[in-house]
């Protein structure tokens, strides 16, 4: 069986406040496998809310900073001669902290916490 994946948009979120949207190329993936996409999300020149601002600066120094992440794909699975209609594929994955240091704004993040589950669904 292969999956194939038309449209992805990927969001990321700061508690209901947009951050961050970016759509990734359509590619292919195979039963049982793991693909590593690479997508950049950054909020220059993005409005936000200065109430928003205010939280998440509170929270860096704090030393970590929870974001929502979404994924929403237009999705085919394939399997032999047999194909499904395009369906939406939505992952959320919901209060992802990140180590932000407090004081260097151009400074990547890191996870924290290790791996968790996200609700996935069809």
């Amino acid at each position: 069986m292969t999956i194939s994946y038309d449209v992805v948009d990927s969001s990321v979120y700061y508690k209901s406040q947009l951050l961050s949207q970016v759509r990734i190329g359509p590619f292919i993936q195979d039963k049982r496998t793991q693909t590593a996409v690479n997508a950049s999300l950054s909020s220059l020149n993005s409005y936000i809310e200065a109430s928003f601002v205010n939280e998440i600066n509170d929270d860096r120094r704090r030393g970590a900073v929870d974001f929502n992440f979404v994924i929403l794909a237009r999705v085919g699975f394939r399997a032999g001669w047999w194909r499904t209609r395009r369906r939406l594929l939505r992952v959320l994955c919901e209060e992802l902290s990140v180590g932000l240091p407090s004081s260097n704004s151009s400074v990547s993040g890191k996870l924290m916490g290790g791996s968790r589950p996200c609700k996935v669904g069809i």
